[in-house]
C-alpha cells in the first residue's frame, strides 16, 4: 500500500510537470494567496541576505522566482525528474541570466539528501512532506533537513492540516481519484511540532494562512492565535541549536 501511494505521487507530479510552463500555479491567484500567507510569511521573518538556501521538493519553481533576489545561493531538489526539467526551463525563460546563475537544481530523495552535514543556512520545504506516505520516511525527511542545516540555522516546513475544511475536500478527491497531488497525509499541529523536537530542533513560530492580515491590536492577535490552528496550510520556523 505504501509503495502504491509513493508511485501515485510520483506519477502525478511527472504528469503535472508538462503543465508547469504554461499553466503553473504561479498563475493562480487563490494558490498564491495561500502561499503568501503561510509559506512566504514564515520565510519573510528570516534575513536571507548572503544566505545559502535549500528547497526540498521544489516542483514548479515558484519560490525560486520570488526569493532568488535576496539570497546568495538557492539549491532546489525534487524527486520528479520531469519537474526538475520543467523548473529549469521556467527559470531560463523568466529570470535574468545573472539571477538564474544563483540557482542549482537536482533530482534527489528527500529522505537521503546528497549534501554534507551543515551545508545550508536555511532549509525550507513547502507542502512536500505530506506527500510522503510512511511515517518512517516522514521522520527521515525532517531528520535530513535537520542534518544539512548549519548550527544556528533555520528550518521552515509547511504541510496540510488535518483540522481544516480541506479534510472533507481531501476525502472527496481521494475517493474520486481526481486529486492533482496523488496522495497527501494530513498532519496535526502537535504531530508536526513533535517531529521537529524529535530531530533536535526548536520550534519558534507557528503559522497558517487562516489569519487576519494588517494592524493587530491585542484582541486580534489573540484571535489569530486561535484561528491559525484551522488553516489549510500550517507550518513552523525551527532553530537548529
Amino acid at each position: 500500500m505504501v509503495e502504491d501511494k509513493n508511485k501515485l505521487v510520483f506519477q502525478t507530479y511527472e504528469k503535472r510537470a508538462d503543465e508547469f510552463i504554461d499553466k503553473g500555479y504561479r498563475n493562480e491567484v487563490w494558490y498564491m494567496g495561500y502561499k503568501l500567507l503561510s509559506d512566504w510569511t514564515l520565510l519573510s521573518r528570516l534575513n536571507l541576505r548572503d544566505k545559502k538556501v535549500l528547497n526540498v521538493g521544489c516542483s514548479e519553481p515558484i519560490d525560486e522566482l520570488f526569493w532568488i533576489r535576496q539570497v546568495k545561493e538557492w539549491v532546489a531538489i525534487d524527486y520528479s525528474p520531469k519537474s526538475i526539467k520543467a523548473a529549469k526551463e521556467i527559470i531560463k525563460n523568466e529570470l535574468s541570466e545573472r539571477l538564474a546563475k544563483k540557482i542549482r537544481f537536482g533530482v534527489a530523495d528527500a529522505t537521503k539528501l546528497p549534501f554534507e552535514d551543515g551545508s545550508f543556512d536555511v532549509v525550507v520545504s513547502f507542502h512536500t512532506i505530506d506527500h510522503v506516505s510512511s511515517r518512517r520516511n516522514r521522520n527521515r525527511f525532517v531528520a535530513e533537513m535537520a542534518r544539512v542545516v548549519k548550527k544556528g540555522g533555520r528550518i521552515i516546513i509547511t504541510t496540510t492540516n488535518r483540522y481544516s475544511l480541506f479534510y472533507f475536500e481531501h476525502r472527496r478527491l481521494m475517493k474520486s481519484g481526481k486529486s492533482d497531488y496523488g496522495f497527501a497525509y494530513l498532519f496535526t499541529r502537535r504531530e508536526l511540532k513533535n517531529m521537529l523536537l524529535d530531530c533536535g530542533l526548536v520550534p519558534q513560530k507557528f503559522l497558517s494562512e487562516m489569519r487576519i492580515v494588517g494592524y493587530e491590536p491585542l484582541p486580534i492577535k489573540l484571535f489569530n492565535k486561535i484561528i491559525c490552528n484551522f488553516g489549510q496550510r500550517i507550518g513552523y520556523i525551527a532553530l537548529k541549536p
